[in-house]
């Protein structure tokens, strides 16, 4: 049981941890409100895309930017020529997914291109049903560290239905080419505005 002590310090560190995002966000805002042409890695994790503003909610090396991408984009309508996730659509609660996509097409100037990547669900229910018990992985996640759980999973027909109801247009299934295509099922989904 928490002391109230604990309690207390661990209301105020949830406090302050909110007002850091309010202001990151705030700041974020103000420098990016006339930007034009980005490039957005968002999700980059350890992994950085050189010529892209590389965003992650955690800390990291590769991340220019701390976002919270669940949240509405700091970023001007059309701003973008370029949004990619990579293996972060899968993370996000599924009930939030809509609004996100909708936000990214927002932020996607009229031509620009957006990309995702994450597990294909068929796929990986295949591998399971088949007795691969590595396709829970693509399913369920690793779950090496908070945040690494999978919320939903997706196909193709799926993803392109939530792409064209965000507003997305000549959306395609491609082959994947992130490093997690060389050990699970992925789909790769493009899209333009």
């Amino acid at each position: 049981m928490r002391s109230e002590t604990e309690t207390i310090f661990r209301s105020a560190a949830d406090s302050a941890r909110s007002v850091l995002a309010l202001l990151s966000f705030a700041v974020a805002r103000f420098r990016y409100r006339r930007a034009r042409g980005l490039k957005l890695n968002l999700g980059c994790g350890e992994r950085r895309r050189d010529g892209y503003l590389n965003a992650d909610i955690v800390r990291s090396g590769a991340a220019d930017i701390r976002l919270d991408i669940s949240s509405p984009l700091p970023f001007p309508d059309n701003s973008a020529d370029a949004i990619e996730a990579y293996h972060l659509l899968e993370h996000l609660p599924r009930r939030k997914t809509a609004a996100v996509l909708k936000d990214w097409i927002r932020v996607l100037a009229p031509g620009g291109k957006l990309v995702v990547e994450c597990p294909d669900l068929d796929a990986a229910m295949g591998r399971c049903l088949s007795g691969d018990a590595a396709g829970l992985d693509g399913i369920y996640g690793l779950q090496r560290y908070p945040g690494d759980t999978h919320f939903f999973g997706y196909n193709f027909p799926r993803l392109k239905r939530m792409l064209e109801e965000a507003g997305g247009r000549s959306v395609n299934l491609k082959p994947a080419s992130d490093y997690h295509a060389t050990s699970e099922p992925c789909i790769r989904v493009e899209c333009t505005k």
